[in-house]
């Protein structure tokens, strides 16, 4: 006949706290005897209010000393509580701005490859005010090319404005103070650089009438996009959402 096999033991976290519940009634009998035996003693003493009347503001004292004292532990730890539910939903808000930022990254790929393609593949020379020469047909035949690449440069624009610019505002104002303040002020600082001065470069070459060179502009393009795995990574580890690990690294501050 086989051995059953033992019973699971609970994980430390699920323990039954039937002990400690054991513990606080045991407590509570021996101070109902004290009690009762206080009470005995000053009835045999036939104590009057002389005796009494301390008796009673001393045992009123003590009793209101407990409830403040037990009043004071709740409220210290519905402060902990809301402490951590504070953290977790800030964590949470600050993940979701960080995300939303490389969301917007990852849907300008595309048109960001686009339009630098448009622009590779430009006449090496071209005379802004006619139309387009070569046998690339034109977006709007018989239009200058002038206007087909501000057309391009255009589209590029509110694209960008669109998916980038206002998630990276957010995520700049809600990670201050915290360990990824200063990835996403440099992921900025690149983006500024990228927009500001490196397609500044790119469309001012519109104006000569030759073919520009986009080799900087794609090169910082994708430092900024080399960016996202440490990103991952901080976010992973200062971010983390789960009470017990909210709870561990809160107590340790």
């Amino acid at each position: 006949m086989s051995t059953p096999p033992p019973a699971p033991v609970p994980p430390e976290g699920d323990r039954d706290d039937s002990t400690r519940h054991w513990k606080v009634i045991v407590l509570g009998i021996v101070a109902a005897i004290v009690l009762i035996f206080w009470l005995g003693v000053g009835f045999g003493q036939r104590w009057g209010a002389q005796q009494w009347g301390p008796f009673a503001d001393w045992l009123v004292g003590a009793l209101t000393l407990g409830a403040v004292v037990v009043a004071l532990r709740e409220s210290l730890r519905g402060q902990h509580a809301r402490a951590v539910d504070h953290e977790v939903a800030r964590r949470r808000e600050c993940l979701k701005a960080v995300g939303d930022v490389w969301t917007g990254l990852a849907q300008m790929v595309f048109p960001f490859l686009s339009f630098t393609d448009y622009l590779e593949n430009l006449p090496v020379r071209f005379d802004g005010n006619l139309p387009r020469q070569d046998n690339v047909p034109p977006d709007h035949p018989g239009e200058a090319i002038a206007y087909d690449i501000g057309e391009r440069a255009m589209s590029f624009f509110t694209k960008w404005g669109e998916l980038v610019e206002p998630p990276l505002f957010v995520a700049l104002a809600l990670v201050k103070n915290t360990p990824m303040d200063e990835p996403m002020k440099e992921i900025n600082a690149g983006i500024r650089d990228l927009m500001e001065n490196e397609l500044k470069k790119v469309m001012n070459v519109e104006m000569m009438g030759r073919r520009p060179d986009v080799s900087t502009f794609s090169a910082k393009w994708n430092a900024i996009l080399r960016n996202r795995e440490e990103h991952l990574n901080l976010a992973r580890k200062h971010f983390a959402v789960d009470l017990k690990t909210v709870e561990a690294e809160m107590g340790n501050r």
